[in-house]
């Protein structure tokens, strides 16, 4: 008896770690080659995402074996087990996904229903005897798990990669089960179990050792990493203390990589640094405050900050955006802003905010007695920030351009502040079947060209009709996009995550009177903007008050060369699920390095910008303390943003 247990015991952790590594390796092999990796990375990853696999598929062994041995006992039959199988997949589908409280989201209500569906029909077909049509179908399930995981972009929905890859593991078993049947004929099937755990462990040891960066990615991200922990995270506040999951402490829902790190208190969010009480300017970054940070009082009567959504820094070409690129040459270009945020709600506050709470520039101005109000595309919630009554026309920038105007003229205050946001370039569909005029810049999808042109069309006709209305000469522009956008670039897409430039640089524009024309090098940041608009206010006070986080741009009208940061800071998160961040990522810009720290996997990534402005070579094993002393100057600021940010 205990014979049989045993061999059944090895037959299923044969069957279901062989399973599991051969799926994880074939996803890992197609998602590569989509996204044209080096071989040797994607060798590298497919050998631990395999042996990972083999681990997990053996720890699955010990409830499988379980659950046959007493569907046996209680001669549950074959269409009992179809059921079992199909609520157990809906269940677990469902706890994958329900921790970020989606409750009934319809596309994970479907993906989990699909799951079930795909588990049962698995079920069905894993018999001893089967006829070549039922091999083919549960070969099809496999498949069609494999090609879920492998379309989903990389790091983006993790519970639909997850469910997907189980029906693929389920689709693999019930295509192999006359194997299992031949394997469990073998008396020693658990010693080659034993030996394939061995082999496993031993090989993630060793490709620690060839190449340990591409390793630690796969364990970070592959779905396996993922299950493992979910199923350890024993308190169930989304981390875990197990294959970089980052929590320190596992049975305290208040510490995780998510939490706010309370200043001379415990170390909260597990970074490694004890939030400071404070932040002088040099450990948040900034340089010496020179020049004055303000227009002298009555020098404009309107300042516009025009944002728009996901505009990246290379879509300012004349080639795309000729109006755009024309009125931006007029004024003060920046060629190194920094996003607060990878995404909107990450930056927008601290465009319009002295910190990611405020107070707000609007509610400042209005203290002041200056009116303040904003024309909005898009469905971002900006009354929480100060602007209590928006507008929201519908996306198309024209419509946007229209409103805005139209509110200028219905004002007659001086001195205004009106903020303009277009969102063209996120809701992309809108353009569907139209065909960009410029092929260039060539990276840029067809769509997003062709929503930049129309941009560039609405905004080259709200500055024509402020200048024919002769209310340019006394207009301050500020124009900057909330954050970039991912065209698949070290494979991401869209925005939200990652640290990498096409996500986090964005074009940044000044133009106002006694603002020279020229081209600014140097660091700067979303976190200048506020300090900026109250100083093109002429609110010189205010202006000072508000450097806490950057320095007001109009400092570097005596001399554009002047630095106004050691550094700057931005947020983000390692992957996306739905409009969840997941895994914060924090990231550090100088004048010569950026270092990518993430809590949850224990990421930490080293870019030299000038060598290697494509962010191909990451130098953190290589330089080490650099990347740890840097990593010790962003978690101390870190800990500051999620000290202030929204509850």
């Amino acid at each position: 008896m205990r014979g049989g247990a045993l061999r059944a015991l090895g037959t299923a952790a044969l069957a279901l770690g062989g399973a599991t590594g051969a799926v994880g390796a074939a996803i890992e092999i197609a998602a590569a080659a989509r996204l044209n990796q080096p071989p040797g990375e994607t060798v590298v990853a497919a050998a631990t995402v395999a042996a990972l696999g083999a681990l997990v598929g053996a720890l699955m062994a010990i409830p499988a074996v379980a659950g046959s041995a007493l569907a046996r006992r209680w001669r549950v039959g074959r269409t009992a087990m179809v059921g079992i199988a199909l609520v157990g997949g809906l269940a677990v589908a469902w706890w994958l996904t329900d921790p970020l409280g989606r409750r009934l989201v319809p596309l994970y209500l479907v993906f989990c229903a699909g799951t079930g569906a795909a588990l049962a029909l698995a079920a069905w077909l894993a018999r001893a005897r089967v006829s070549l049509p039922e091999l083919l179908a549960a070969a099809i399930v496999g498949l069609v798990g494999v090609a879920v995981v492998v379309a989903i972009p990389p790091e983006t929905y993790e519970e639909l990669q997850d469910l997907g890859f189980l029906v693929a593991v389920a689709g693999s078993l019930a295509a192999a089960a006359p194997l299992v049947v031949r394997i469990l004929r073998w008396r020693l099937s658990w010693i080659a179990a034993v030996g394939v755990i061995v082999a496993a462990l031993a090989e993630l040891a060793a490709l620690g050792r060839v190449d340990p960066r591409s390793r630690d990615a796969s364990l970070r991200s592959s779905p396996g990493a993922r299950a493992l922990r979910v199923i350890t995270d024993v308190d169930r506040d989304g981390y875990s203390a197990l294959l970089g999951g980052g929590d320190c402490d596992d049975l305290d829902t208040a510490v995780h990589p998510g939490a706010r790190d309370a200043p001379g208190g415990a170390d909260a969010n597990c970074d490694g640094v004890d939030a400071p009480a404070q932040l002088d300017d040099v450990a948040r970054g900034l340089a010496p405050a020179t020049g004055d940070p303000a227009l002298p009082p009555g020098a404009v009567d309107l300042v516009l900050l025009i944002t728009i959504d996901c505009w990246r820094a290379d879509a300012l070409d004349p080639r795309l955006m000729p109006a755009v690129s024309a009125f931006a040459a007029g004024g003060m270009r920046f060629e190194r802003l920094y996003a607060a945020g990878s995404s909107t709600l990450a930056s927008l506050p601290m465009v319009v905010g002295v910190g990611p709470r405020g107070p707000w520039v609007g509610d400042m101005a209005r203290g002041r007695g200056i009116q303040a109000d904003a024309v909005f595309a898009g469905g971002v919630p900006a009354e929480l920030w100060g602007f209590p009554a928006l507008r929201h026309p519908p996306s198309w920038a024209e419509r946007t351009t229209d409103a805005a105007l139209a509110r200028i003229a219905e004002s007659s205050s001086r001195p205004r502040f009106l903020w303009v946001h277009y969102f063209d370039l996120h809701a992309l569909e809108q353009y569907a079947g139209e065909r960009p005029a410029s092929a260039e810049p060539g990276q840029l999808s067809s769509r997003y060209r062709v929503a930049a042109e129309h941009v560039d069309r609405a905004i080259g006709r709200l500055v024509a009709q402020l200048d024919r209305r002769g209310l340019l000469v006394r207009t301050a522009v500020i124009m900057t996009g909330d954050h970039g956008e991912g065209m698949g670039e070290h494979g991401v897409y869209f925005h939200g995550r990652s640290g990498f430039d096409p996500v986090l640089r964005v074009p940044g524009v000044l133009r106002a009177p006694g603002v020279p024309t020229v081209v600014v090098s140097s660091l700067v940041s979303h976190r200048d903007i506020p300090a900026t608009l109250l100083g093109a206010l002429g609110l010189s006070s205010e202006a000072a008050g508000a450097e806490r986080f950057g320095r007001s741009w109009l400092r570097l009208r005596d001399d554009p060369r002047r630095p106004l940061h050691r550094f700057v800071i931005s947020r983000s998160a390692r992957s996306v699920s739905g409009r969840e961040l997941r895994a914060p990522l924090a990231v550090l810009v100088d004048s010569r390095y950026k270092v990518m720290g993430g809590l949850v996997g224990g990421q930490l990534e080293l870019y030299d910008m000038v060598a290697d402005p494509g962010e191909t070579r990451d130098l953190a094993g290589r330089e080490g303390e650099r990347a740890r002393a840097m990593w010790l100057e962003l978690a101390a600021a870190w800990d500051l943003d999620y000290q202030e940010a929204p509850e």
